[in-house]
């Protein structure tokens, strides 16, 4: 594979908008780039290492936001800070689709790590109100439990669920 055909196939990945082959494809390029099988002239040798050093998922969000941007996806002049960041965005929502797709991303940065996955917000507490609800009837199961009132689960019931 050239890498002009390496390239495509990640913007056709992107473009399809990550399906299961998709997405089998990304962890091949990335298990080939960790192992030293294919090498992208995008990339030199210092941000290759990095990227492998990152994990997987480094990898794959490192090619992800590697792609070209189509030309007529951005507007601000070449060259120009406004122009960065119009690439910017749309490699960020390059990788939050990705994350959207099904897959968690963790970031690494000097400044730490960050966990950025799919949310299905049925664990999403919009407002304080809504956590000292959640609290409150925590609180209450509790001295319910310990009134005899409620019997909880046991672990083991609990690790039968699942």
């Amino acid at each position: 594979m050239t890498n002009h055909d390496f390239w495509m196939s990640i913007s056709d990945i992107i473009n399809e908008g990550f399906t299961s082959e998709g997405l089998a494809k990304l962890d091949d390029y990335a298990e080939q780039f960790s192992t030293g099988k294919i090498l992208y002239k995008r990339f030199s040798p210092s941000e290759q290492l990095g990227c492998v050093k990152g994990g997987t998922i480094h990898v794959i969000a490192s090619l992800l936001a590697g792609a070209e941007v189509g030309t007529d996806q951005l507007t601000a002049p070449e060259g120009s800070f406004k122009r960065e960041q119009q690439l910017g965005k749309i490699q960020e929502a390059r990788i939050e689709f990705w994350a959207k797709a099904g897959e968690h991303v963790v970031l690494k940065s000097r400044a730490g790590s960050f966990r950025i996955f799919p949310d299905d917000e049925s664990n999403t507490i919009d407002a304080p109100r809504d956590l000292m609800k959640e609290l409150r009837n925590a609180l209450t199961e509790v001295k319910e439990a310990m009134a005899g009132k409620r019997k909880l689960q046991s672990a083991d019931s609990l690790l039968d669920e699942l």
